[in-house]
């Protein structure tokens, strides 16, 4: 991603996260209190779904180590990890929209989907390389083999 788009995409989520507080704060009746009931239940939730994370996470990672003693190929729990991972540091992260795909993420649907969806786009670009290299040696002409034979 390039600079200037991480950039809009930082000012947005901190736009919808501002809006999010600020209806929170509509939704109470005014007066001091108010602000400290909404920083404590966003608070709350960050904790909360960061314990959440952290032990989901813990048990992923248990998983990886055992498919690695196995010898077995770790992608599905090495994915779940990462996924388990970014999802537990976006839960720390203040915010609520990170919460809400830090939520998303601890759905197991939502990372089988995601691990289609990153396994296909994988597929595609090795297929894609793949192609390019074939193309690359057609281009190149035939290959002849030399023989010491006809070197002589």
């Amino acid at each position: 991603m390039n600079a200037p788009l991480a950039g809009l995409a930082a000012a947005l989520v901190a736009a919808a996260d501002a809006g999010a507080v600020v209806a929170a704060l509509r939704l109470l009746p005014p007066g001091p209190g108010a602000a400290a009931v909404v920083v404590a239940c966003f608070a709350a939730v960050s904790l909360i779904g960061g314990a959440l994370g952290a032990s989901r996470l813990a048990a992923a990672l248990r998983q990886l180590r055992a498919d690695l003693a196995a010898g077995a190929a770790p992608i599905a729990s090495g994915t779940d990890a990462a996924l388990l991972a970014a999802a537990f540091l976006l839960f720390l992260a203040p915010g609520v929209l990170t919460d809400l795909v830090a939520l998303a993420l601890l759905l197991p649907t939502v990372r089988e989907r995601l691990k289609v969806r990153a396994g296909m786009a994988l597929l595609r670009a090795r297929m894609a390389r793949a192609a390019a290299a074939s193309a690359a040696a057609s281009a190149d002409g035939p290959a002849t083999p030399s023989s010491p034979a006809s070197a002589g």
